[in-house]
């Protein structure tokens, strides 16, 4: 069983598509990269999985759990950080993923 599985992931900005059924996952140990164009979707995937934004469609599946619709998913909490490109640290309910933008 992969550690995080990500599964047909559709992101709305309003009505703007901005994830179009993104699908991959990342097993125990594994270090995966996203890399992209600017405006790709590297950041709101990222903020999606960590539940600072939501999905309209598909899954999140964390250690076997389906977090996608969890209360709190999307609201942020302290179990979980990120940092951005200049190491401001923000939180969301994911533990142990981070992004960092290097």
């Amino acid at each position: 069983m992969a550690m995080l599985e990500v599964n047909n992931l559709h992101v709305y900005y309003g009505v703007i598509h901005a994830l179009k059924g993104i699908s991959f996952k990342v097993d125990q140990g594994e270090v995966i990269a996203l890399i992209g164009a600017n405006g790709a979707g590297k950041t709101t995937t990222l903020q999606t999985v960590t539940g600072l934004l939501p999905a309209k469609q598909g899954s999140i599946v964390f250690e076997g759990k389906d977090i996608t619709k969890d209360a709190g998913h999307g609201q942020g909490s302290d179990e979980q950080a990120q940092a951005d490109r200049h190491g401001r640290a923000f939180h969301g309910p994911v533990p142990h993923l981070c992004q960092r933008n290097i």
